[in-house]
């Protein structure tokens, strides 16, 4: 069998047809109704059989194998409608990185004494510190800002999608718990760009995307 890969589904443009689908259309239009057509002279042969032989076969046999196939073809209509959360990992700048090996290697936390005195006023270690900033809200508002139809899918799909969400923001808060995170906003705190600090979760919609769900998974420490 050839099966279209994702360029030809997409016809370039990513999205446009998913792969749920293809699969889909050929269990529903093809793999179902042959297997259908071909066992379907073999359901009235177990009728004349012994009982037990065809408990047995209901069991394990045609029966069996279709509502298999019905399964997999409402699974992947369902998958369709899935809405995909991406992990997210925020990237640390070179220096904030060789600070958090030597702490680990001290086995002490990274601190503003093991950022290079120099850099701690320099104004393009600085800027693109606040630019790794601006990057890193960005990221976590394409997380945050996802949302859901709730006219379209089915109650479990509902359900997935919000825990999906819970398990991606606790993974963000977790990350920005992290030392590499703090320590960033400490050197911006410490040459008072407070421009990227003082609103840096707020501006990441973490609490709002807590609070849009139809229930409070966590409260955030922040």
């Amino acid at each position: 069998m050839n099966l279209p890969g994702t360029l030809a589904l997409s016809g370039g443009i990513q999205g446009a047809v998913s792969p749920f689908e293809i699969l889909h259309s050929l269990v529903h239009s093809a793999l179902a109704p042959y297997f259908d057509a071909y066992t379907k002279g073999q359901e009235s042969q177990i009728t004349v059989r012994s009982n037990r032989y065809a408990d047995a076969e209901a069991k394990t046999g045609v029966p069996v194998t279709k509502k298999k196939l019905a399964e997999l073809e409402l699974s992947l209509l369902h998958l369709q409608q899935n809405i995909d959360i991406p992990e997210l990992f925020l990237t640390l700048h070179p220096v904030i990185q060789q600070a958090l090996d030597e702490a680990a290697a001290r086995g002490s936390r990274a601190t503003l004494d093991l950022v290079p005195a120099e850099l701690l006023q320099d104004s393009s270690f600085l800027n693109n510190l606040q630019s790794t900033v601006s990057a890193w809200i960005k990221s976590i508002q394409s997380i945050t800002k996802m949302s859901r139809d709730t006219e379209s899918g089915s109650a479990t799909q509902e359900i997935n999608f919000w825990l999906s969400m819970e398990m991606a923001l606790e993974k963000i808060e977790e990350q920005l718990r992290g030392d590499g995170v703090q320590l960033t906003l400490d050197v911006l705190k410490h040459a008072k760009r407070f421009l990227a600090t003082v609103s840096f979760i707020a501006d990441t919609g973490l609490k709002e995307a807590t609070d849009r769900g139809p229930y409070s998974f966590f409260a955030l420490p922040f």
